[in-house]
């Protein structure tokens, strides 16, 4: 075999089983025993697909939201919501789709170690118009509010724009910020 072909083989056993492992990440029946197996794999190459709680059978049905309240030493606070869908054009959703899942990723118990990085990034969001120069950020809140999705074999859905009717809120995280010497907030990336 000469190299050109011996490295175009190697691609296709690689490609192959990158589709095969992202087929039993997509198959809901994979006996347990597999599953184990192969979901720290699926994590490390990033295709991991966790659980499909969204469509049947057993359908998710509370609705969440995250926000923040950012703390300045001078005892102000300032709000900061993640862009809302419903608000959004579809370029604008296509654009800042990432960012809506890294945010809606914040609330996960198992994105715990993210918080810091998404606290800081949201003080510099804010800082970016704050009225009070002086007033450095001191922490971020973590809140989350959850509503009931209506069941739609009783409550048809009317519009997918309906919002959700949001009933309960709660913090959910606090980070403090204690930014390096010499450290600037602007450069954080979530």
């Amino acid at each position: 075999m000469t190299g050109g072909v011996r490295k175009s083989w190697l691609q296709n056993v690689l490609i192959g089983l990158f589709l095969l492992l992202m087929l039993i990440q997509a198959v809901p029946a994979v006996p347990p025993r597999i599953a184990g197996i192969v979901r720290p794999m699926a994590l490390w190459v990033g295709v991991e697909q966790d659980q499909w709680q969204m469509f049947a059978p057993n359908p998710d049905r509370r609705n969440h939201r995250i926000s923040a309240r950012v703390v300045y030493s001078d005892g102000t606070s300032r709000e900061w919501r993640p862009p809302a869908w419903r608000e959004q054009s579809r370029w604008e959703r296509f654009l800042t789709h990432r960012l809506s899942k890294y945010c809606e990723n914040i609330y996960n118990p198992g994105f715990v170690a993210a918080r810091p990085t998404a606290a800081k990034w949201i003080a510099a969001e804010l800082a970016r118009d704050v009225q009070s120069p002086s007033a450095t950020p001191e922490r971020v809140e973590f809140w989350a509010e959850e509503g009931d999705i209506p069941d739609p074999h009783y409550f048809p859905w009317s519009s997918m724009a309906e919002a959700t009717e949001f009933t309960s809120r709660w913090q959910f995280d606090e980070v403090p910020l204690e930014p390096a010497p010499g450290a600037d907030l602007d450069q954080v990336q979530p």
